[in-house]
């Protein structure tokens, strides 16, 4: 890593093979890509610090059916990280 950088600005970790709603993180932090390996229905992401809480009102990104990577440049959550998959759907998450 670049010296005098933020080290908050990179992923520090990852979560290989979501394949059910899954709480990533709790509390603050930053989610960068999530790679989509398998194709399914479309899966989200969302602030919430439980699974079971995930719905519309704390939605912060659709994650597309599509193979493919997509990036998020430290799009922040609050409360925690929580993915759902769709179905059939399996991903990988960078997070900080």
């Amino acid at each position: 890593m670049p010296q005098n950088l933020n080290p908050s600005a990179y992923a520090q970790s990852t979560l290989l093979n979501v394949t059910a709603s899954t709480l990533v993180k709790s509390g603050l932090g930053r989610v960068f890509s999530v790679n989509v390996t398998t194709a399914g229905a479309a899966g989200g992401i969302y602030d919430v610090a439980t699974t079971g809480a995930a719905g519309a009102a704390n939605l912060i990104a659709t994650i597309p059916a599509t193979v493919g990577t997509y990036n998020y440049f430290g799009l922040p959550f609050e409360n925690g990280l929580v993915y759902v998959p769709g179905s059939a759907q399996v991903v990988s998450i960078s997070y900080s």
